[in-house]
This record gives C-alpha cells, sequence and structure tokens, in this order.
C-alpha cells in the first residue's frame, strides 16, 4: 500500500499517525505491508458509530476508501444503588410517614429497567416512577425508579436491574427501613376483684421504638410519684371506685397513653337523704334519696305507717294531692349488706294562710296598745297588711308602729297605737296572703270602762307593803354578811331607751308596766306560740 491510511468515525478522520494522538483507546497495525487494522480497546458505548478505511492519493493512483462500517456497542447495567442507602443501611422513619425512594442505575446498552422487592421476595408493583436517560456522550442510558411507600412495620427493600440484552439482573445493597412510633400500651391488673383494703399492682406493658420509654402515672389527673413501669395501690379506699388510672409513657417519637377505671367494691352508705317538700295543690314534687356503694345500690320508697310501697328508683316524682300527703322513706338494697333506711321527708300542701286575732281589744283614751296577728302558712312569701275601717294602715304614720316577726311557717305581726284618741275606737283588720289565697280578720278596739278605785288603791297598797317587806329581809341579810366579807363594787348597768319610742322611756314604761300591758302581751305571745310549736324565728324586721 503506497498511500497513507487514515480511519475516519462518522466521517471524521482520526489521523495518519499509527499511534492516534487524541485517542489513548485507538490504534492502527500496520506491522504487515499492506495492512491498515484499527484497534480499539477497551470498547466502550462511546465508541459506536461510522467507520471507514481511507488510503491518500500517490503519483498514479488516486485516494481510495472501504466501504462503511458499522459498529454497534451493548453495555450491562451498572450496579444500582440506593440512593438513601449511600451512607447506612437502615433508614429510620416515623410510623405513618411517606418513604421515598431512588434506585439508580448507569451504563446500560440498551438501557435497563428497574425493579423492587421486599424481604420475602415479592415484587413492589405500586407507587412507581421510572425514568430513562440518555447520555449524549456516553452513548449509554442511565434509569432512575422512584418508589413512594407508607411502611406498616419494620422491613428490607432492594432495587435490581436488567435490560433486554442482559437478563441476568444486578442487585442493590439491602435497604433496612425501621419504623419509629411511640408507644403502643396496655395496663395489666393483676386483681380482677378490687376490694376496698386490699393492695392493687398495675402493669403498663409498652412496645416502643426507640425502646427508652419514660413512664407516669396519674390517678383522675392526678399525678403520682412513680416512673416505673409498675404502679402499686396499697390499701385501696372506696374513694378509688371510677377513679380513671391512667399510665402516659413517652419516647423521643412522641407519647402515648391508656386508662382503665378502677371498680372497687366497698360497703353501702346513704349520701342524701330525702327532704321534706310544701307544694301547691297539683304540683309534681321530686324526691330524692342518694346511696352509695358497689355493687350499685337498689331503692324501695315506702309512704306511711301502713309502709305501702310507691317506688321503686332512687327518685320518686309525686303530685300534691290530699292522698300523697304524708310521710315517704327510702330504702336501699344492696347484695351482700344489710339494709339501709333514709330519714323521713314529709310533702306538705300549701294552703292559704290562716290568721289568728283578738276577739275584741280594749284600752283608754290617752293609753298605748298593742294590737296582735298571728298567721299560719307554709309560704316564704306571706304577707301581712293590717287595715283600719277596712282601709290600709299608713306604715309612715307617727300614730302608727308595726312590728313583723317571721318564724318557721309562723308569722307575727304587732300593732301599736299611740296615745288612743276617740276615733281609735274602730275596727282593726289583719289580711294576710301567699300563692295560694288570701285571710282576713277583723275585731275592734273599743274603750274600757274605769275601774273601782278603791279596789285598785287597796291592791296598791298591798303590792307595796310586800316589796318594802322583801327590801327590809334583803337589808338584814346584807348587814349579816357584811362583817364577814369585804363590800362588793356596785356594778352599774345602762339601761337601753325601748325600741317603740325612741329616746323617751316614759310612754314604755307607762305602756307595759303602768297599764299591765306587758304581762298580757308576753302571755299571749306564748300561749300563742306554745300552741302552734314555734321551731325557730327566721327574721325580725320593724316596719
Amino acid at each position: 500500500m503506497k498511500g497513507a491510511c487514515q480511519w475516519t468515525k462518522d466521517g471524521f478522520g482520526l489521523g495518519t499517525d499509527p499511534n492516534l494522538p487524541g485517542f489513548p483507546r485507538f490504534s492502527m497495525d500496520e506491522d504487515k505491508p499492506g495492512d491498515c487494522h484499527l484497534n480499539i480497546f477497551p470498547v466502550l458505548p462511546e465508541d459506536e458509530g461510522l467507520y471507514e478505511c481511507q488510503v491518500g492519493a500517490v503519483p498514479g493512483m488516486a485516494a481510495i476508501k472501504s466501504d462503511t462500517a458499522k459498529v454497534t456497542v451493548i453495555a450491562p447495567p451498572g450496579q444500582p444503588y440506593i440512593k438513601q442507602a449511600k451512607v447506612t443501611d437502615t433508614l429510620e422513619v416515623l410510623e405513618g410517614e411517606e418513604v421515598v425512594l431512588d434506585c439508580e442505575t448507569h451504563g446500560a446498552k440498551p438501557a435497563a429497567e428497574i425493579q423492587w422487592t421486599d424481604q420475602d421476595g415479592k415484587v413492589i408493583m405500586s407507587n412507581l416512577l421510572e425514568t430513562v436517560t440518555k447520555l449524549g456522550k456516553t452513548k449509554t442510558f442511565k434509569t432512575v425508579s422512584t418508589l413512594k411507600m407508607t411502611p406498616k412495620s419494620k422491613m428490607s427493600i432492594t432495587c435490581s436491574a436488567f435490560s433486554d440484552a442482559f437478563k441476568e439482573p444486578r442487585n442493590s445493597r439491602k435497604l433496612t427501613i425501621q419504623l419509629k412510633y411511640k408507644p403502643k400500651l396496655s395496663l395489666n391488673v393483676t386483681n380482677e376483684n378490687i376490694k376496698e383494703g386490699m393492695t392493687l399492682v398495675v402493669k403498663c406493658a409498652s412496645e416502643a421504638y426507640p425502646s427508652n420509654v419514660t413512664y407516669n402515672w396519674f390517678i383522675n389527673d392526678d399525678e403520682m410519684m412513680e416512673h416505673s413501669d409498675t404502679f402499686t395501690i396499697e390499701n385501696v379506699s372506696k374513694d378509688m371506685n371510677n377513679a380513671v388510672l391512667r399510665c402516659e409513657a413517652d419516647n423521643s417519637v412522641g407519647k402515648s397513653e391508656t386508662s382503665t377505671i378502677l371498680n372497687v367494691e366497698f360497703i353501702p352508705k346513704i349520701l342524701t337523704h330525702p327532704t321534706s317538700e310544701i307544694a301547691k295543690y297539683g304540683d309534681e314534687v321530686t324526691l330524692t334519696c342518694l346511696a352509695e356503694g358497689n355493687p350499685e345500690p337498689n331503692y324501695v320508697w315506702v309512704k306511711g305507717k301502713s309502709q305501702e310501697l310507691v317506688g321503686v328508683s332512687q327518685n320518686i316524682t309525686l303530685t300534691a294531692t290530699d292522698d300523697t300527703e304524708d310521710e315517704y322513706t327510702c330504702k336501699v338494697f344492696v347484695e351482700g349488706h344489710k339494709l339501709l333506711i333514709s330519714e323521713t321527708a314529709t310533702l306538705r300542701i300549701m294552703r292559704k294562710p290562716n290568721i289568728f286575732t283578738e276577739t275584741v281589744k280594749y284600752a283608754k283614751i290617752g293609753d298605748d296598745v298593742i294590737l296582735q296577728c298571728r298567721v299560719e302558712s307554709l309560704s316564704n312569701n306571706t304577707k301581712v297588711t293590717w287595715t283600719k275601717n277596712n282601709e290600709p294602715i299608713d306604715r309612715e304614720h307617727v300614730k302608727h308602729k308595726i312590728l313583723h316577726t317571721d318564724g318557721l311557717y309562723q308569722f307575727a305581726s304587732d300593732l301599736i297605737i299611740y296615745n288612743i284618741e276617740e276615733r281609735d275606737f274602730t275596727n282593726y283588720g289583719c289580711f294576710s296572703s301567699n300563692e295560694v289565697g288570701t285571710d282576713y280578720k277583723v275585731f275592734p278596739l273599743e274603750e274600757e270602762e274605769e275601774s273601782d278605785y278603791v279596789t285598785i288603791a287597796i291592791t296598791i297598797n298591798t303590792i307595796v307593803g310586800i316589796i318594802i317587806l322583801v327590801f327590809l329581809l334583803i337589808y338584814h341579810n346584807k348587814k349579816k354578811r357584811s362583817a364577814n366579807r369585804a363590800e362588793l363594787p356596785t356594778v352599774q348597768r345602762q339601761v337601753l331607751p325601748p325600741i317603740y319610742r325612741g329616746n323617751d322611756p316614759s310612754v314604755f314604761n307607762e305602756l307595759l308596766l303602768d297599764k299591765g300591758m306587758h304581762e298580757e302581751y308576753l302571755h299571749i305571745s306564748k300561749e300563742y306560740f306554745d300552741n302552734n310549736k314555734v321551731e325557730k324565728v327566721k327574721d325580725l324586721r320593724i316596719v
């Protein structure tokens, strides 16, 4: 071969120097005359193309070239790898968190396919996205497969790459997915039947990752001084019945809790006794009886002396009538314990007020007189009003003063008339009302006839004589004792002015002492309150 030999690739001349500078993997073999072989080692996918051998012209011979030779290069997929496993073979993710994994392989020609498998060899087919990119310089392909998943438990996963030309897959390193989750708890109570006074042991079982767990115990949201997985309650009290026992456990991921309601058996006791009620005729009234105990108490209601059964629940609702106006008792039954009986409650029907007054009242001109009115009523809204000749008496009038005293269902009202005049001798009325009705009683104030002055004088002299005799006896006894002991200091008492006449006691003294009205007033009040069994005075108000 006379001319210079040169190879071209895709129409680009590689040069005539047998060492082909600039193409380190290429060389020309011209050891034998007439030979011009192109050697490529190692062959890479980028060497793929159209090759021609050309011989340059020499005198007497034109340049020649060979037929075009097409070189096709195939390459196996590169070693696949999971990007998230470059640093570690274990990937920790939070429970419930979505995981995105990428498996990548380079250098394949034709392009590679990627397949995912779990620790059981099961192929994962869903939530995959595969992209193939041709690398221009190397003429190979890069394949990336993206897997999205939400692991339910700890698992291992691998990816593999293969192509049509290279069926045998190449596998990546195994990646372990470790779920990080807060503690999963359960309470184990050692005693099935909890009785008052016993010792209770409760264990809080936990499964968690990371497994470093801290415990806290609570009873009805009150934190206990216990931080292990076991909680002991000594001498369980009845107050623990229906208490919420809660265990909290936390790790670096989060906090969990579990709870149970304690069922403590204990001796029954009545907490709320039924209370007496006052109601209008036809109204509904509910009597309540509340007992504590475990097992749950059962209730029975009985009425009156006959112990008639009228209810079997905690509450009993009655309609106020003559038939239901009676005494009621609640009986409590608890299995394995003695019968409990409540206090008695009475249902009373509210009726209109009942007024008691004097039939007639006597006084003299110039006297101060007290007119009394007593009222029986079961209503706290009972009102009492005085009238004169059926006209309400003006409370602000200086001629009159009205004193009201409220007791337990007993009401007293006294009308004081100062300095009686002729026109004051007339009819006076006491009017009372409540929610149910009214009552009205009228009685006259009449002039008192003159007394026998001789009788009065004898009576006064007799009283004065008795008083003098008493003082003489007292003086004689004191004189005998004065020789044996020192004289005691005199104690002075300040006498407060009476409430009726401000700071002037003269009229009050005349009214209650000189006229004998004080004894009469006290006698009537005592007789009234004794007959009606007054239990207490609620309020004293001066009108």
